[in-house]
């Protein structure tokens, strides 16, 4: 992929996420510019949702459209997909991360966010659309870990990363970590920029970084361990 993806860790459209969202909109790009807001994991009032993220960037002097697909049946229809082929960058709000799985498993929607991938394109998820872009999504209520749509193989995402003790979060996470598996968890107003075995964090928080070796914290600025 020629893209690139960023995963963040929630409060989007709140001024803990300027400084990241500011850079991530300065990304040098291969296309000219076009963002969609994409709100697909807002059960409720996703159109609350879009409006939020267009007003926030608007603030920040960058025009935004939405993007309003909130079913699986919207995600298989390819008039309603074909804007994500034109935009430079897609951005997927927080939400239910198990709804917005739902919407985008064997969809059209997924086979054109690669293409746009591949295209230079940059791919933004927050909290639960951050969530659905690693190869593995953790079901809030249960606990376990099954597959998500595989954007960046080998990881697993905790957004809201901030409040958590590593320590516990990783004997918590002993059992499913490997080492081709990782997890990194992500504090608001902070994403991991990049791609496959290529991430630097940007942003006012950390992203911690948990293998079956233990875990290390990242700020901004600092690159990730290639280990996956």
């Amino acid at each position: 992929m020629n893209g690139t993806i960023a995963l963040a860790g929630g409060d989007e459209f709140s001024p803990h996420s300027v400084s990241m969202d500011t850079s991530l909109m300065n990304w040098p790009l291969e296309r000219p510019f076009k963002l969609l807001i994409v709100p697909s994991a807002a059960v409720e009032r996703p159109e609350k949702a879009a409006l939020n993220g267009i007003k926030y960037f608007g603030q920040l002097g960058v025009a935004a459209s939405p993007l309003m697909i909130t079913s699986n049946a919207m995600a298989n229809d390819k008039v309603l997909c074909r804007p994500i082929l034109d935009a430079s960058h897609l951005f997927f709000t927080g939400g239910d991360p198990g709804h917005l799985l739902g919407v985008l498993s064997n969809s059209i929607m997924v086979d054109y966010m690669f293409q746009f991938l591949i295209q230079g394109g940059v791919l933004i998820g927050s909290s639960a659309g951050a969530m659905v872009l690693g190869e593995w999504i953790r079901n809030p209520t249960s606990g376990h870990w099954n597959k998500g749509l595989g954007f960046v193989k080998g990881i697993g995402i905790i957004p809201h990363h901030e409040k958590l003790n590593p320590a516990m979060v990783h004997k918590n996470l002993s059992p499913f970590i490997q080492t081709d598996r990782n997890v990194w968890g992500i504090d608001i107003g902070t994403c991991c920029i990049g791609s496959q075995g290529n991430w630097i964090v940007q942003g006012q928080g950390m992203v911690t970084v948990y293998t079956v070796n233990g875990w290390a914290s990242f700020s901004d600025g600092l690159l990730l361990p290639n280990s996956i």
